[in-house]
């Protein structure tokens, strides 16, 4: 009876416990985008990391960057490209964002189950989350058929299941 669950099933868009909700989201994630891109542009200038520490930590700077765009466009449709922008990117430009950091996280991250690595992030994560991402690409409002890449992205986390 609290909060904006009532709001949500009344479809209330304008009420302000879901508006303060939709800002929690928002921001939340945008703190986590910036978080990232400070990770990426400073770690390459970090002294005391080898070349192959630096990469995990840009894969895994990369994979929380794209968890956090995914989420903003699962909950709000798309997302400015900085969080003071007044302009939206288009569908299709930000599941690229997503899906180009996707890519560059499983090139670089470790094959290794979560548990392996110590609760890092690994690649097969990223596999995860990028099949998630194709499936939602081949569904509504872009209706791409990506239904082959996420089988294809897919299937070396059932082979290392094992």
């Amino acid at each position: 009876t609290q909060g904006y669950y009532p709001a949500l099933v009344k479809q209330d868009m304008t009420d302000p416990s879901v508006r303060n909700l939709a800002r929690q989201i928002y921001t939340a994630c945008f703190d986590g985008i910036e978080a990232a891109d400070s990770v990426i542009l400073q770690i390459p200038n970090t002294k005391g990391f080898t070349p192959a520490e630096q990469a995990k930590l840009i894969g895994e700077a990369k994979f929380f960057r794209a968890f956090n765009r995914f989420y903003l466009i699962r909950v709000f449709g798309a997302f400015p490209d900085k969080r003071a922008d007044s302009s939206y990117l288009s569908m299709e430009t930000s599941y690229a964002k997503v899906e180009k950091d996707l890519l560059e996280a499983i090139a670089t991250l470790p094959d290794k189950s979560f548990v392996e690595n110590k609760s890092h992030v690994t690649s097969l994560v990223a596999r995860a989350l990028l099949g998630d991402v194709y499936l939602h690409m081949s569904g509504r409002p872009l209706q791409k058929d990506k239904y082959v890449q996420a089988a294809e992205i897919l299937r070396p986390i059932n082979l290392n299941s094992g």
